[in-house]
């Protein structure tokens, strides 16, 4: 099993063809003041493996410590690749600096970095 893509972005979600669409991939956010609230984001995490049952974890840091945690149980049970979309609905930042964001299907990792910026 690994992790084939880990994606950031304004909205992701499946069309009535089935396919993932992905609006406005991002790398840096900029706000005007702190703490701030990030209205909505979506993280895309999409895997090859074995059908079966996997546990996914998305972590959310900001210097060593965690902003936001998701444990989705997934359960692939066809095709060759399969997607986890997440839906973050106020993703607090408390000051500028670097957030990290981490996927983990059972022994696999990814990771983005994200900017946080006063502008």
């Amino acid at each position: 099993m690994k992790i084939v893509a880990f994606l950031i972005a304004d909205r992701i979600y499946k069309a009535q063809n089935s396919k993932i669409n992905i609006e406005g991939l991002f790398g840096r956010i900029n706000s005007k003041s702190f703490p701030a609230l990030h209205k909505q984001l979506y993280v895309l995490t999409t895997f090859e493996g074995p059908n079966g049952e996997y546990d996914h974890l998305l972590t959310i840091k900001q210097d060593g410590s965690v902003v936001a945690e998701i444990h989705t149980k997934v359960n692939k049970n066809s095709g060759v690749s399969w997607n986890v979309v997440n839906e973050i609905n106020g993703l607090p930042l408390a000051v500028p600096g670097k957030y990290i964001f981490e996927a983990k299907i059972n022994s696999q990792e990814a990771r983005q970095v994200i900017e946080v910026n006063k502008i």
